[in-house]
């Protein structure tokens, strides 16, 4: 920087690159003073009336507001805060007419005014801390006053060391006189703001450049800085646009700012002297930024000049001011003519950028000529102060090929407007640019906003990887902790079964025992009763070979015993098939007399499931009776075959065990009227009302044989001893044949019996129903009791009866015994016909039959294991 420094010791000059020469225009208030305008009835204050990003509103309708209150904070580093330059009430927070050349709506305070009278601030001065001084003009709301209204506290912070203050009083822009009043009106308070910059960046030159046309300005400047010797004022060549920035520069060192570089990079900061004079206001004054210096010029306005004016007055107020009249074709613009642009609403507001307004009829302006195809002169190539392609990029811009257009650096025009004043083809050309810069930007703002939008997609997914990972985490240690615990404890099998437990009642099964093992419910209590009921008929077989030993010996017949037991099974099958019928008409009429109780539903089940299991320990125990009477009816050949006798000993035990009830308590008549009633009664009955039947049937004789069998015993006993009182009609070798008979027919009756009991519960047990099982228990209680009183009678009648058949001695022998075999369990055999060898044979059946009985009741008891 020394060569730039020698460069201005010596008063030399650089050069930029192209510069128009426009008619100034501005002879009408050159010479003019400024003048201050009054208040206004209404003020609107746009929050974004500066560059970067838009403050945020702090008031809301209905506030009171002073003069000088901030009613808009900035948000971020390149922002700045909007304060009210007048007193009074916030009317509305709404969206306004813009001061832009878009013409659009911004968000804006608009405030009813009462009142001018400044809020009181506190004055500073050069002796106080530089951040107290950068913050205070920070928050007066001070941006670049030239044009451009960047926030001037973000200038006053450079990163890097800064050699060069420069401060801008060119104002090349036609028709503008602003700054030339404000210098030869306000030269020394110019120079108090110069020397607050020079305390904050402590430069090592201040070089304040001025046009030549304005030689008032440049000696009342130059008077002013005669008290500061690092202060030079330099005046410069009136080239348009001299007044740029980075012209400036180059004008002032002969050094160019790079692409894309800001001044700062090269060691240089610019700024207007109407931003000078504005921190000296709020600095040594307490007065922040609330008004402007405005140039009203042009030949619809009575009264041109530079007037102050209150930021946020409404340009057709300040018009009406200055003698406004409208014309059909006339134009408003807000700025120089060739960096400003036309107002589409004349309620747009004075904001910090608007130095000048226009107000000019067609003849003065008149528009621009239609457009036309480039010639492709080059003329605006060489005029481009920055220079650049001009024809090139407004072709880039008709295409919106955005990556060419910054391929060409479209961002280093500073919409001068040289290129378009000398095109001979009259092409709009700034606005082409001005259109894709807008356009870029938007791009740049989405890209931007979907970068973020990415960013905080990302960090959200890893702040849930990260939570979910800490979750499982935490659940890992919290299950060894657990298991841990448990195994400390013991008490995993409890939990265990707890859950297996949690998991059935979800299923809808039953819940296993915590301690006892899963097991068959039915298998082992049905062994057990088999077992039991098996010894307890085995004892009774024992019982009775006892007795058998203990008589005389009386001399069975073994031909006339096997006749008299195929005529008592023709017979007793005979019966069953009556009592089978005549029970399934009390069946039937049980049920229609009897309502189903959902509440014994499980008791009946219950019963059943015994009665079943009791039924099968019977049959078990009843296959050893069975064996033996197989075994001597080996030799009854002529009667039948094998095959035949024992299906002939199943039927009649089943007939016998089913007819008893009816045979017992009716007696022989009884049970004679049953045989001939019951093929009637089945012929009426449906295959449904069978099925219930049976299955009625089948429970009943579970539950009623117990009864049955011990009144049969009771009759065989009274038959034993009341036979002998008749001495006329039996011998003791008849009373002993007697029961020896009685004895055998009742175990074969009760084997078939339970067997064919269990094969019929068995099948029809799954169809049976609640109502079918209540019906099932109360045949049983009444067969039961029936049971019991046929027993008794039976066992009298018995008695009658052996003795009247003993009397009759006319009959034949042979009739006399098979009528005798006929009669229930008490019957007696003639003491004539029976030999020492019957007897013998017969001690020797019982004893195997005992001995079977034996091996069966084992086999029961392993199988059940």
């Amino acid at each position: 920087m020394s060569s730039i420094f020698e460069l201005i010791d010596q008063g030399q000059l650089g050069q930029f690159h192209g510069g128009i020469h426009p008619p100034s225009r501005k002879d009408r208030t050159k010479d003019l003073g400024i003048i201050d305008m009054p208040m206004v009835d209404k003020i609107a204050l746009p929050l974004a009336q500066h560059s970067g990003q838009a403050a945020l509103c702090s008031v809301k309708v209905g506030d009171s507001v002073s003069s000088g209150q901030i009613i808009g904070h900035s948000d971020g580093f390149v922002s700045a805060n909007v304060l009210a330059p007048l007193g009074g009430i916030v009317s509305d927070i709404t969206q306004y007419p813009a001061s832009h050349p878009s013409g659009l709506n911004t968000e804006t305070v608009v405030i009813k005014t009462e009142s001018d009278a400044l809020e009181s601030w506190e004055k500073l001065s050069l002796e106080d801390d530089n951040q107290l001084i950068l913050d205070r003009i920070k928050q007066s709301g001070i941006t670049g006053l030239g044009g451009a209204s960047f926030p001037t506290s973000v200038k006053l912070s450079p990163r890097k060391s800064i050699d060069l203050l420069l401060i801008n009083g060119a104002e090349c822009e036609p028709y503008i006189t602003a700054d030339d009043a404000l210098m030869r009106a306000h030269s020394e308070q110019i120079i108090a703001g110069i020397m607050v910059m020079n305390k904050l960046l402590t430069p090592q030159r201040v070089v304040i450049a001025i046009e030549d046309n304005k030689p008032q300005a440049i000696k009342a400047m130059e008077n002013a800085a005669s008290k500061h010797e690092h202060i030079v004022v330099r005046p410069i060549p009136t080239l348009y646009p001299a007044g740029g920035e980075k012209q400036l520069i180059e004008v002032i060192t002969g050094h160019q700012v790079p692409s894309g570089k800001i001044p700062a990079d090269i060691g240089v900061v610019v700024q207007n002297v109407a931003t000078a004079h504005a921190i000296a206001d709020v600095v040594f004054h307490g007065k922040p930024l609330l008004s402007r210096v405005v140039t009203v010029t042009g030949d619809l306005v009575e009264r041109p000049g530079n007037y102050r004016v209150y930021l946020g007055t409404p340009i057709i107020d300040l018009l009406n001011f200055c003698g406004f009249k409208a014309q059909e074709r006339q134009k408003i613009i807000m700025g120089g003519p060739m960096m400003g642009f036309a107002l589409q609403n004349l309620d747009a507001p004075v904001v910090k950028a608007t130095n000048c307004i226009i107000a000019a009829s067609n003849q003065e302006l008149p528009d621009a000529p239609a457009e036309q195809n480039c010639i492709r002169c080059g003329d605006c190539e060489q005029v481009c102060p920055a220079q650049l392609l001009p024809q090139q990029l407004q072709w880039f811009a008709k295409d919106k090929d955005h990556d060419k257009l910054q391929q060409h650096n479209l961002f280093d025009c500073i919409e001068c407007g040289a290129c378009a004043y000398v095109c001979p083809a009259h092409i709009p050309l700034v606005q082409y640019y001005r259109v894709a810069k807008a356009e870029i930007r938007e791009a740049h703002q989405e890209q931007l906003a979907a970068q973020r939008a990415k960013e905080r997609y990302e960090q959200r997914q890893a702040r849930l990887e990260r939570e979910k990972q800490e979750r499982e985490e935490r659940n890992r240690l919290a299950n060894e902790r657990r298991k841990a615990a448990m195994a400390k404890n013991n008490d995993g099998d409890a939990i265990a079964a707890a859950l297996a437990r949690v998991k059935a009642k979800k299923a809808g099964t039953p819940e296993p025992a915590a301690d006892t093992p899963a097991k068959p419910q039915n298998d082992r209590v049905a062994a057990a009763i088999a077992r039991a009921k098996a010894k307890k008929a085995a004892a009774a077989g024992e019982q009775a070979v006892t007795d058998t030993n203990s008589d005389s010996p009386a001399p069975i017949n073994p031909d006339k015993a096997r006749v008299s037991d195929a005529i008592a099974r023709a017979k007793a099958k005979k019966a069953a098939k009556a009592a089978q019928a005549s029970n399934a008409n009390n069946n039937v009429a049980a049920e229609s007399s009897a309502a189903p109780e959902s509440g014994d539903d499980k008791k009946a089940r219950i019963a059943a499931a015994v009665a079943k299991a009791k039924a099968k320990k019977a049959a078990q125990a009843t296959d050893v009776v069975e064996t033996a009477e197989t075994a001597e009816s080996t030799d009854d050949a002529t009667a039948s075959t094998p095959a035949d006798d024992k299906k002939a000993r199943i039927a009649a035990a089943v007939a016998k065990a089913k007819a008893k009830k009816a045979a017992q308590a009716a007696g022989n008549e009884t049970a004679n009227k049953t045989v001939v009633e019951a093929p009637n009664d089945s012929e009426t009955s449906t295959p449904a009302d069978d099925k219930k039947a049976r299955i009625a049937a089948a429970v009943a004789k579970a539950k009623a044989k117990k009864a049955a069998q011990a009144a049969g015993n009771e009759t065989a006993d009274e038959t034993v001893v009341e036979a002998p009182v008749d001495s006329e009609a039996s011998t003791p070798a008849d009373d002993k044949k007697a029961r020896i008979a009685a004895a055998v027919a009742k175990a074969k009756a009760k084997k078939a019996a339970q067997a064919a009991d269990t094969v019929e519960t068995t099948d029809d047990a799954p169809t049976s129903t609640p109502a079918d099982d209540k019906k099932a228990r109360i045949t049983a209680a009444v067969a039961k009791a029936k049971a019991k009183k046929a027993a008794k009678e039976a066992g009298s009648q018995t008695n009658d009866d052996s003795a009247s058949d003993t009397q009759q001695s006319p009959e034949p022998k042979q009739a006399q015994d098979s009528e005798v075999e006929t009669d229930s369990e008490s019957t007696v055999t003639p003491a004539n016909e029976a030999t020492p060898a019957d007897e013998k044979k017969a001690r020797i059946a019982a004893a195997v039959a005992k001995a079977k009985a034996k091996k069966a009741a084992r086999d029961s008891q392993t199988n059940d294991k």
